[in-house]
C-alpha cells in the first residue's frame, strides 16, 4: 500500500532521493541479518549509514538478529561487539580511501563547518 502511494513514487522513486537508497539498503541489511548472514548485513548497513547516518540505530538489532533467536546474553553482547567493530573497521577503511577520515561527522553534526568538493565546481 505504501509503494502504491503516488507521493511515495514521486518523492522516493522519481526524484532518486537519497532516502530511498538509505531505506533500501537498511531493509536489505535487516533481511540479510534475518538470514544469519551477519557480516554481509553489516557491510550493507555500513553503506546505508554512509548515505545517512540515522540508520546507525539498526546496528544493535542487526547484532541481535545475527546472534539468533535463542542466543543468551553473552552471545548477544559478543555479536554486538562483532557488529560494532566491523562497522568501525569499514568506516575507517572508507574514510582512509576517500581522504575524509571521520571529518564527515563534523560536517553532519555542526552546521556550516564543512564543504563539499563538488561545491567548488558550481561557481
Amino acid at each position: 500500500m505504501t509503494v502504491a502511494n503516488p507521493l511515495f513514487l514521486l518523492n522516493f522513486v522519481a526524484s532518486a532521493h537519497n532516502d530511498s537508497l538509505m531505506v533500501g539498503l537498511a531493509v536489505m541489511a535487516v533481511y540479510l541479518a534475518c538470514q544469519r548472514r551477519g557480516v554481509l548485513a553489516v557491510i550493507v548497513l555500513t553503506a546505508s549509514i554512509g548515505v545517512k547516518p540515522i540508520t546507525l540505530v539498526l546496528l544493535p538489532f542487526i547484532g541481535l538478529l545475527w546472534a539468533g533467536p535463542e542466543a543468551k546474553w553473552p552471545k548477544r553482547i559478543l555479536y554486538w561487539f562483532y557488529s560494532g567493530m566491523l562497522l568501525l573497521a569499514l568506516m575507517t577503511l572508507l574514510g582512509f580511501l576517500n581522504g575524509y577520515w571521520f571529518g564527515w561527522l563534523k560536517v553532519m553534526l555542526f552546521t556550516g563547518t564543512g564543504y563539499s568538493i563538488f561545491s567548488r565546481w558550481a561557481s
